[in-house]
């Protein structure tokens, strides 16, 4: 008896053929458990997690500080680290909505990690919560101390 490998390449998915009163139940069954894994469901109502959103890894957290853009990439920084994902500012401005505010081209900061913002040479910066300075570009002053004020200062964090 000869042995013969398989074919190179991905397999081909195994297909299953059900009886009628089956496949019914087997629905029944992935609707049921759609059903309990939904928000709703759960009586909570809070927005999808940025990483479920967003498409982020969820050792990320939700507790969003800063994120800069690079090319197609975006720089996560939250409460819990840093990684780099695929994707765009203008999803992220999307999903937090009020809760930040995009101070640059590339840079888009939650209001809860801003701790101050001050003048720095030229120009401005927004201070966070972890120590980093962001800058403020020239074409988004005017929305930031709109927001912010021009002396924005908090204590603590």
């Amino acid at each position: 008896v000869a042995v013969v490998p398989p074919p190179p390449g991905p397999r081909p998915p195994t297909l299953l053929a059900l009886p009628a009163p089956q496949v019914a139940q087997v629905a029944q069954v992935a609707q049921a458990a759609s059903a309990a894994a939904s928000p709703a469901a759960s009586g909570s109502t809070d927005a999808p997690s940025a990483a479920a959103a967003l498409g982020w890894p969820r050792a990320l957290g939700d507790e969003v500080m800063h994120v800069e853009a690079d090319l197609h990439y975006l720089q996560v920084t939250t409460a819990l680290g840093r990684a780099m994902v695929l994707g765009s500012l203008a999803a992220v401005e999307a999903h937090f909505g009020e809760q930040g505010l995009r101070v640059h081209r590339s840079h888009w900061v939650a209001l809860r990690a801003v701790r101050g913002v001050r003048r720095k040479g030229e120009g401005w910066v927004v201070e966070l919560s972890g120590g980093a300075s962001v800058p403020v570009s020239r074409r988004r002053v005017a929305q930031v101390r709109e927001r912010l004020g021009v002396d924005f200062r908090r204590d603590g964090g």
